[in-house]
């Protein structure tokens, strides 16, 4: 956790005003195990071509921005606004966790139009696609 909250992720996430919401997966240590992968894989094919090894090094802080690229990429361009309202962290409708009558969750990726517009059909919730599709 420590890794992706200094790489941002932490603040990336959740409603404005309140914690960040605790992960709950070690995506620092998920991803830099990938890139070792990656690195190994690098190394073992150069060691094919030139019989020499080479130095794999990796950094779990700089794996965890890989998880963030969008929001870091958004933010370098100046555009990421205060948590939660942006477009992937519950900002617009179509994209967002919602409690249902039963007691769990569900969860709307639809931020392409046409998804939205045919979840809010199924759900018959038309009024609400009306007013929202706009903000897409």
């Amino acid at each position: 956790m420590n890794y992706m909250a200094l790489a941002g992720l932490l603040e990336i996430s959740g409603q404005e005003g309140t914690l960040p919401p605790l992960v709950g997966f070690q995506g620092a240590d998920i991803v830099g195990s990938l890139q070792a992968v990656v690195g190994i894989q690098a190394a073992l094919l150069e060691r094919e071509k030139t019989g020499r090894g080479q130095f794999v090094d990796v950094s779990l802080c700089e794996s965890a921005m890989i998880l963030g690229v969008s929001s870091l990429s958004q933010g370098l361009a100046g555009g990421l606004g205060p948590r939660g309202s942006g477009h992937l962290d519950g900002g617009l409708p179509n994209y967002n966790i919602y409690s249902t009558a039963d007691g769990k969750y569900l969860s709307v990726g639809a931020l392409e139009p046409h998804f939205w517009t045919k979840f809010c059909k199924f759900v018959d919730a038309e009024h609400i696609e009306k007013a929202s599709v706009e903000e897409v």
